[in-house]
């Protein structure tokens, strides 16, 4: 997901992503653990048509 920002964020803009954790399984069945995901996110300047 990408957000635009706007007032003192103006230019640039935010990259959302879910990456499912590794360790989350259980190690006797990898198949039975619960499917956990964590939230990252970058700012960067929004790109420059040139």
């Amino acid at each position: 997901m990408w957000f635009k920002g706007y007032g003192d964020y103006e230019g640039k803009i935010m990259e959302l992503t879910l990456n499912e954790k590794d360790s989350a399984a259980s190690e006797d069945d990898p198949d039975t653990g619960p499917n956990l995901y964590m939230l990252e996110g970058i700012v960067m300047n929004e790109p420059i048509d040139e």
